[in-house]
Formats: C-alpha cells, structure tokens, sequence
C-alpha cells in the first residue's frame, strides 16, 4: 500500500505536465496498463472518475478485483498484452504504466500499445509509459526491449503521438 501510495504522489499527482493538462481529475478516465493487484490502481481510483485496470494475468487481475472490490469505479480486465477492445475510441484521458513495458517481449508490441494508447485517448489526452533506456542480458529475468529518446520520437511520430517530456534517457528505467 505505501508503495502504491509513493509511486502515486510521486509519479502521477506530483508531475507538473499531469497538472497542467489535466485539471479536475475527478471528472477524469484513466487506463493502466499492468495493473498487477492494484497497487497504483487503489490511489487512481480515489482521485479518477473512472479507472480501466488492465493486465495479461487473469490471476493478478482477480486478485486486484477481490481487493478492490469496494472501489466501485474500478474495472479490471484481463487481455492479451496487445489489444484493449473493452475500450472504446477515444474516451480514455490519461494512460499510465509504470515497470511494464520494460518486460514486453520486443519492439512489436510496444509498438502495437502506443498504437492502442493512441486510438482510446482522447483528443488532448495524457500518456505516462515507462520504458527501458539501456539494452540488458537475454538471460536476466526482466529483459525485455531498449529505446532511445530518437527511436521512442520516431515511434510516436508514425502514429501522431507527441513526446512531451523524457527523463532518465540512457538509463535502465
């Protein structure tokens, strides 16, 4: 919980684009991307009018659901990793994931998920992703694919999204 909490303050309520850019929060949906148990997703909650939790673990899911269950504005749901059809066009104001897409197996599909970011966020609306800065081994548990700000750029780009910030290039995290 106090971790949720931290990541919480620190990444989405203490970040002055958020701010900026997304006032009255309340009135506000919001997808995670990797929702896991709803260690973030508890705090999205209380400060979102609505909250899509999404995850590729039916088990993570159910779990979140059973802990959350008194969170009426949360859905959990459960997919391929790739795809959000529960969701529909344009209608999501903010998208968050926070050490996700630094386990996706390759460029692909991150690819394939800014593409879907894209298609659910409304006009004007916010993304937060994490991803990986520096390459790691093929033989460490949480490899998975690298970007450099240029490539993330280029990527964006081809499918009319805006880079707005980037911190901690060159960088694992």
């Amino acid at each position: 919980w106090k971790a949720g909490e931290k990541d919480f303050m620190e990444l989405i309520a203490g970040d002055e684009i958020i701010k900026k850019r997304l006032t009255n929060l309340k009135n506000k949906t919001v997808m995670e991307i990797g929702c896991g148990i709803g260690r973030i997703t508890e705090f999205l909650s209380t400060n979102f009018r609505e909250v899509f939790a999404v995850d590729i673990s039916e088990e993570m899911v159910k779990t979140g659901r059973d802990r959350l269950k008194n969170f009426t504005n949360i859905k959990f749901i459960s997919n391929n990793g790739i795809k959000h059809p529960h969701i529909e066009d344009s209608t999501v104001d903010f998208v968050f994931s926070y050490i996700v897409f630094q386990h996706m197996p390759d460029k692909k599909v991150v690819i394939e998920n800014f593409k879907e970011i894209k298609r659910i966020l409304v006009p004007g609306g916010v993304a937060k992703i994490q991803l990986r800065g520096l390459p790691t081994s093929k033989f460490n548990w949480f490899y998975g694919p690298a970007f450099s700000k240029g490539e993330v750029e280029k990527i964006l780009y081809s499918i009319s999204l805006k880079l707005v910030k980037t911190e901690g290039e060159n960088q694992r995290y």
